[in-house]
């Protein structure tokens, strides 16, 4: 009987394919029923092991549902590895909801097969993962080769940052060795940062305290944004002084505006904070060079609040951006009209002024604004530029020469000695513009855009 299965089992290891597992699976069964020691004693006779092994697999598998402490017992004697875990894998499956310590005691010796082939690391992540952390460590702790240790503990992290982010950040906290630890989130399909950007999702629905600090401690500006972004979205309906306090704290601008967007739909729109959240939303816009949509958000501001400086001025922004200076000059106009002592007004308006080749109404800005504020460099700056184009050079020296005094801008040199050579002054000119050169050397290279004339 012995020789009629050792020819059997030698006759299927030279077929293929599906014939070839079946063929073995009915030579299992008939040698299982007619007798289990005998079924054993012929596998241990063959002389290939990989093979030998594949026969002691499918005879556990045969054997668990009748007799699973044989099933183990044959499965402790199996030499490969692979098949070996295989054949653990089936037995855990089969206690499993059934007697959790035996189920543990399994899984760990598929752990100890150290076989790392996707379908038994597949399998150990995903039991794994669904354990607690501490049972998880008791297990993983054993494993002596580290290589296989950080595949184990890469795979139950990217399980648990799936959907259980608070165990997974607690998973991290309990890789002791800061090696294992940098190896393991170097391995895993997340960064540290991202990883800890996820957990925030979660924790923000109970604790929004301990969420705002573990967004605080991420380092990567972008996932640290993002865990920002969650915080202000919990906190909203909650505190929106709060929230409008986080979202300052948030650096990236298309998280920033994220946060924005939800915020506009929750927050009352009659509240000084909408305001303040509409302002916000133009300036991230502007500075995104989004000019057109910013100036619906600061129009929108000053429909709710006509007395809001900031939007009048970022609106006025908005158009010198474009260089639509003849829109800007209104808006600036604007605000002399609400407060007509706003020196930094009257120089915007004089810029704007400038730029149109308004000269009398830009000399009698500036020196509106220097009325109000003496000390005001650019608005020096800006009568001489005023009086230059009026060809009124010996008064733009002068306004040029206070400007100095006050900021030694390079601009006002270099205006200067424009000033100085229009009339005539050479001399004068050069030594204005080394000065000039001195403090901004790039003069050399380009053509400074606001003088049509240059020197000899």
């Amino acid at each position: 009987m012995i020789e009629d299965f050792e020819n059997e089992i030698m006759a299927a290891s030279r077929m293929v394919d599906e014939k070839r597992e079946e063929m073995i699976k009915n030579i299992v069964k008939s040698m299982v029923d007619k007798d289990i020691d005998l079924a054993v004693k012929v596998t241990n006779g063959i002389k290939n092991k990989s093979y030998a092994s594949e026969i002691q697999y499918y005879i556990v598998k045969y054997l668990i549902p009748q007799n699973l402490e044989k099933a183990i017992e044959v499965a402790y004697d199996i030499k490969d590895i692979h098949w070996k875990a295989l054949s653990f894998i089936n037995i855990a499956r089969e206690l499993n909801g059934m007697d959790k310590k035996k189920f543990l005691e399994i899984l760990e010796e598929v752990i100890k097969t150290g076989c790392d082939k996707w379908n038994v690391l597949d399998y150990v992540v995903k039991e794994l993962s669904i354990e607690d952390v501490e049972s998880i460590f008791n297990m993983l702790n054993k494993i002596s080769n580290k290589r296989y240790k950080i595949k184990l503990m890469t795979g139950v992290l990217n399980e648990l940052l799936k959907d259980d982010i608070v165990r997974a950040e607690e998973f991290i906290n309990n890789i002791e060795d800061d090696k294992e630890r940098r190896e393991v989130l170097r391995s895993t399909h997340y960064s540290l940062s991202e990883a800890m950007s996820y957990i925030v999702d979660i924790v923000s629905k109970n604790n929004i305290e301990r969420a705002l600090e573990i967004a605080r401690e991420v380092k990567n500006q972008y996932w640290q944004s993002r865990a920002l972004c969650v915080v202000v979205r919990a906190l909203t309906k909650k505190d929106t002084k709060m929230a409008l306090k986080v979202l300052e704290e948030i650096q990236n601008a298309n998280w920033e505006l994220k946060a924005i967007d939800y915020m506009e739909k929750v927050i009352d729109s009659e509240t000084l904070e909408f305001e303040n959240l509409l302002l916000l939303k133009g300036i991230l816009l502007f500075n995104s060079k989004e000019y057109k949509e910013a100036t619906k958000y600061f129009r929108r501001v000053t429909e709710i609040n006509p007395e809001n400086i900031d939007a009048w001025y970022n609106l006025a922004y908005c158009y010198d951006a474009q260089e639509k200076y003849d829109i800007s000059e209104k808006y600036y106009s604007k605000l002399v009209e609400i407060n007509p002592k706003d020196a930094k007004a009257w120089n915007h308006l004089a810029v704007a002024r400038l730029y149109q080749k308004k000269y009398e109404k830009a000399l009698e800005a500036a020196e509106k604004a220097i009325e109000l504020k003496d000390d005001y460099g650019n608005a020096w700056y800006n009568k001489g530029m005023s009086l230059h184009y009026l060809e009124r050079y010996k008064e733009a020296i002068k306004a040029f020469k206070k400007c100095i005094e006050i900021s030694d801008d390079p601009d006002a040199w270099y205006a200067m000695s424009i000033s100085y050579t229009n009339m005539g002054m050479k001399k004068e000119a050069k030594k204005a513009l080394e000065e000039a050169l001195r403090r901004r050397p790039y003069y050399e290279e380009i053509e400074y855009p606001c003088f049509l004339c240059e020197l000899d």
